[in-house]
C-alpha cells in the first residue's frame, strides 16, 4: 500500500538513498540541510511516497523571500522531483506536488516557481497547471584574449547593503528579495560550491559580479551568477579581464549567464561578445490567487535564482 506523507525528522536518510538510485550520484548531506531545514525561513516542503518502509518517490520545495512592485511575499522554488524507477507510470509526481501545493497558502507560500528543463516542462504545464514566463538562453563569452582593465577590481568577504543601496535596482519586477540576507545564505553558506565576489567603486558606487568557477571536458567555465553594473562598457571589461587574469584562463574558457531580453544590460552584453547558446531553461510559475500573468518584461532573474549554479 502505497501512502504520502509529509517530511518528519530522519526521512533524510531515505532522500538521499532515493536520490543516489535515480540519479546516478550522491546528494550532499549537508546540502540537503542548507537546502530543505536552514533556508531563509527555516520551513521544510516536502511531500514523500512510501511503500511500506521503502521511500518510492519525493517532491520538494525550497522558500524563498521574494518581491513584486515593491510588496514583500514568500514563495517557493520548486526543486527535487524523483520517483524510483521501479513505481514509475504511477502518476506519483503531479500527486505529491499538488498535495504539497495545497498546503502551502497556509503556510503563507503565495506561489511556486522553478526553471523546468526540456524533460520535465510539459509535466509542470501539464499536469500540474503552471504558466510559463519565458524561456532562458544561456548568454555566453568565448575566445577573449586579455587585455588591461580601466578599473581596479577588489575582492571582497561578502554583498553588503551598501553595494545594494547604491545601484539603481529595479524593484517593481518580481524577482527574489535580494537583500544582505538573501546574498550571505545563497552563496557564502553554500556547503557545495565557492562563489566569488569582487567589486569596483566607481563615483560612490559599488559595482559587484557574483560568480563560481568549473572545469567541464578540461575547459574552464565561469558561471556569473550576479551582475549589478551601470551602463558602462569598461566597467563589465574590467572584471571579465581581471577574471581572465585572476585564474589563468585561456581562449577555451567561457564564460556564461542568464540576462533577460528586457534587462538593460543585455545589450551591454551583447555588444561585448556575449551570444545566446543551449542549455534552454523554462521559467514558470504557479499563483495561489496571488498575482497571474507574470510576463518576462515585468520579471528580473540570474543563475543564482537556480538550485543548480
Amino acid at each position: 500500500m502505497i501512502r504520502i506523507e509529509n517530511y518528519k525528522d530522519g526521512d533524510e536518510v531515505g532522500i538521499l538513498k532515493l536520490f543516489k538510485k535515480v540519479f546516478k550520484k550522491d546528494l550532499s548531506p549537508d546540502y540537503w540541510d542548507w537546502r530543505f531545514k536552514n533556508n531563509l525561513t527555516q520551513q521544510t516542503l516536502i511531500k514523500l511516497a512510501w511503500h511500506d518502509d521503502k521511500l518510492i518517490s519525493h517532491y520538494a520545495a525550497c522558500p524563498i523571500p521574494m518581491k513584486y512592485n515593491n510588496e514583500n511575499f514568500n514563495a517557493a522554488l520548486s526543486m527535487t522531483t524523483m520517483t524510483d524507477p521501479d513505481f514509475n507510470g504511477m502518476g506519483l509526481f503531479p500527486k505529491l506536488a499538488n498535495q504539497l501545493y495545497d498546503e502551502m497558502p497556509g503556510n503563507k507560500i503565495e506561489m511556486v516557481y522553478g526553471f523546468p528543463n526540456r524533460n520535465s516542462h510539459y509535466a509542470f504545464i501539464k499536469k500540474l497547471n503552471w504558466e510559463n514566463i519565458c524561456s532562458i538562453f544561456q548568454f555566453s563569452l568565448t575566445g577573449l584574449n586579455y587585455t588591461k582593465g580601466k578599473y581596479t577590481i577588489n575582492t571582497i568577504a561578502e554583498i553588503s547593503e551598501n553595494h545594494l543601496d547604491n545601484l539603481k535596482l529595479d524593484t517593481n519586477k518580481f524577482q527574489i528579495n535580494r537583500n544582505k540576507d538573501f546574498f550571505n545564505w545563497r552563496y557564502k553558506t553554500n556547503p557545495v560550491n565557492e562563489y566569488h565576489f569582487h567589486e569596483i567603486e566607481k563615483d560612490d558606487v559599488k559595482h559587484f559580479i557574483v560568480f563560481k568557477m568549473y572545469e567541464n571536458t578540461q575547459i574552464k567555465h565561469i558561471d556569473i551568477v550576479e551582475l549589478y553594473i551601470n551602463d558602462d562598457i569598461d566597467l563589465l571589461s574590467s572584471f571579465i579581464n581581471d577574471i581572465y587574469l585572476r585564474f589563468n584562463l585561456t581562449q577555451d574558457s567561457m564564460f556564461n549567464i542568464w540576462m533577460s531580453l528586457y534587462n538593460n544590460q543585455f545589450t551591454l552584453l551583447e555588444r561585448y561578445g556575449f551570444v545566446p547558446k543551449e542549455p534552454i531553461t523554462y521559467l514558470g510559475y504557479k499563483s495561489f490567487n496571488f498575482v497571474n500573468n507574470i510576463a518576462e518584461k515585468h520579471t528580473y532573474f540570474t543563475m543564482g535564482d537556480s538550485d543548480v549554479y
